[in-house]
């Protein structure tokens, strides 16, 4: 079945549905007759057939019609594999997308009928190009070690082209391992991960040193991917080096376009300080961090889509402040943060939850001030946001996790003097505490253990040591609990985080003990 094609899939002649099969009619007939003159126009106008059916929603057709369009192109590879194995592949792509329960099976014999133009050794752009396509595919399919397994061999096939052709196929090789480097991080896999994501780095430079067009962003985009990898592998300080180079890389693309690359400056120059600050340069990030939110003040003003970053980056400030013992300082950009999520909040309910954790970090930073009194106001707004979300989806975890919430408003209120509204709020916390189990229990430890030593205190002051005392052992040894797991915290949480988490033990353990020593014997 050699010689000139009559026919390149995908052809498209752009007649109406009724020309379109009426002319298919006539390849069919003459297919019966002829397959080596008829086959190809079939496999041709049953394809456009089915794009147009597609289009117009009618999709149980338009599978019917790729499926015709593949048996066409497989008769035609079975002759000739050389001239048609690559409508085969298209036709076998067209219909995976369409079809659930066979997309596999056409997933794989597209594959083969790459695989079998490919000389031992000798990957074809083709083949490299089918493994890029395939192996997304697997994925969804839940065939995670093949969808691997196709990923690598993708990276295997482009770094040869790519070596040969690196104009044309250095882009390709870069995104084949980013795409394999993103696998195995999501994998929690990062140390296999770094290597790729350098090797996608260099390709990108290399382009773009090169003065290709398009580099750039992609660039920008890898290093990003690098620093975050080797940030998770623990080397920092090569950590701060990527993320050095992305700032550059954004400073470029800005230059060029402000509108589209000045947000990503800004990000940029906010990551690299979040990085020194973990690296333990705090000193070097503040400068940086300062920068990244007078570049994202500007931009919000103009574009309410960079309020997110916003409110993070003044969050992100107000911790650095208190790491670095400025916490007063730290109040001016966390209530920035706070009005910021306010309209965030203000315009889409989904972020009532970051609004809610932003007035607790406020009260936080108010008692930590010194002023408890103040931080009555921004506890409430968090219990009643929790409380509202909570309405919406009740009977979950979530109902626990706000009684604990309202023990937090409970202990502050016993600080205040008013215990007798404090008490219903520590009992109800209690309880939703011991109804915890396993991991669960773990992880309310932190918020329940203040709730113990509120209420000892209160029972104590009414004349009930033997109450109190059982309480405030309880919270002594939850704490000797807290602080052996804060080695545990490190990966979790930033340095001002770990900082709070910290002293909130040790302030505890101060106060549980205080107060069973003031009980003496009566405990």
């Amino acid at each position: 079945m050699g010689g000139v094609r009559p026919y390149v899939l995908p052809a498209r002649t752009g007649l109406g549905e009724r020309a379109l099969r009426g002319r298919l009619g006539e390849a069919r007939a003459l297919a019966e007759r002829d397959p080596g003159r008829g086959l190809p126009p079939t496999a041709a106008l049953s394809g456009e057939l089915a794009g147009l059916l597609w289009g117009r929603g009618r999709a149980r057709e338009a599978v019917s019609a790729l499926r015709e369009a593949l048996a066409a192109a497989r008769a035609l590879a079975a002759g000739d594999p050389l001239q048609f194995h690559a409508d085969l592949f298209a036709a076998c792509c067209d219909l995976r997308g369409l079809v659930g329960p066979g997309a596999e099976g056409l997933c794989r014999e597209a594959l083969r009928a790459e695989r079998s133009l490919a000389g031992p050794g000798e990957p074809t752009r083709d083949l490299a190009s089918a493994l890029d396509d395939l192996s997304p595919l697997m994925e969804a399919l839940e065939l995670y070690g093949e969808a691997e397994g196709l990923c690598r061999e993708a990276v295997s096939a482009w770094r040869p082209l790519a070596a040969r052709d690196p104009e044309g196929c250095l882009p390709s090789l870069a995104l084949a391992c980013e795409s394999l480097a993103y696998s195995l991080s999501d994998d929690g896999r990062f140390g296999e991960a770094e290597g790729l994501c350098r090797e996608a780095v260099s390709a990108w430079r290399a382009l773009a040193d090169g003065g290709r067009r398009g580099a750039l962003p992609w660039l920008l985009s890898s290093c990003r991917g690098l620093a975050h990898v080797l940030g998770e592998v623990g080397s920092l300080a090569e950590a701060v080096s990527a993320h050095r180079e992305a700032v550059s890389v954004a400073r470029s693309l800005a230059a060029l376009d402000p509108e589209g690359y000045l947000p990503s400056l800004a990000t940029e120059r906010w990551h690299l300080a979040l990085t020194l600050d973990e690296a333990g340069r705090p000193g070097e990030a503040e400068p940086l961090l300062r920068e990244a939110l007078s570049a994202l003040r500007a931009l919000a003003a103009r574009d309410p889509g960079t309020w997110p970053d916003l409110a993070r980056a003044c969050g992100s400030l107000a911790d650095l402040l208190t790491e670095l013992g400025r916490p007063g300082e730290a109040e001016a950009p966390l209530r920035e943060a706070l009005s910021t999520r306010r309209a965030l909040a203000a315009l889409d309910p989904n972020a009532r939850l970051d609004l809610a954790y932003t007035c607790g970090s406020l009260a936080d930073l108010l008692t930590e001030l010194g002023r408890p009194g103040e931080a009555e106001a921004p506890l409430r707004e968090q219990v009643d946001i929790e409380s509202s979300v909570l309405g919406e989806c009740p009977n979950g975890p979530r109902e626990r996790f706000v009684a604990l919430l309202r023990g937090q408003l409970g202990t502050l209120l016993e600080r205040l003097g008013r215990p007798g509204e404090a008490e219903p709020l520590l009992r109800e916390a209690l309880g939703s505490y011991r109804s915890f189990t396993g991991v669960e229990r773990e992880m309310s430890a932190g918020m329940a253990a203040p709730v113990l030593v509120s209420l000892g205190r209160l029972l104590a002051a009414r004349g009930r040591p033997g109450e109190a005392g059982p309480l405030l052992r309880e919270a002594l040894s939850m704490y000797a609990s807290l602080a052996a797991y804060e080695g545990g915290v490190d990966e979790e949480y930033t340095p001002a985080e770990r900082a709070r988490w910290r002293s909130a033990i040790r302030r505890g353990e101060r106060e549980a003990r205080e107060a069973l020593a003031r009980l003496g014997g009566e405990a």
